[in-house]
């Protein structure tokens, strides 16, 4: 998997596990329902951290991924928006637990 389509996948994840935190927060969803944007997010985040690792010739790959100077105009907006969504996410998970 490219790393592009892994900052996507992280991106799409992160805010479908905002808004399922929302949806508990709102009683929507029960709230100990929160368990599951956090599985989703830890798993992923687990999956493409330790992949490559565990399965060394499972997806040779030989793409690195370019410093915060290095990228495009389009990257940096998208780790920016990235970064907030994180920050939303722990925020909403932080009021779920709480």
């Amino acid at each position: 998997m490219k790393i592009k389509t892994k900052r996507i996948l992280m991106l799409l994840l992160l805010f479908a596990a905002v808004i399922w935190n929302c949806l508990c927060i709102s009683n929507i969803l029960p709230l100990h329902f929160f368990t599951a944007s956090l599985a989703a997010v830890g798993s992923y985040s687990l999956l493409i951290t330790f992949m490559p690792l565990l399965f060394i010739n499972s997806a040779p790959t030989r793409e690195r991924s370019a410093y915060i100077h290095n990228l495009t105009k389009r990257e940096k907006q998208m780790s920016n928006v990235t970064l907030c969504l994180i920050f939303i996410w722990i925020v909403t998970l932080v009021a779920c637990i709480v």
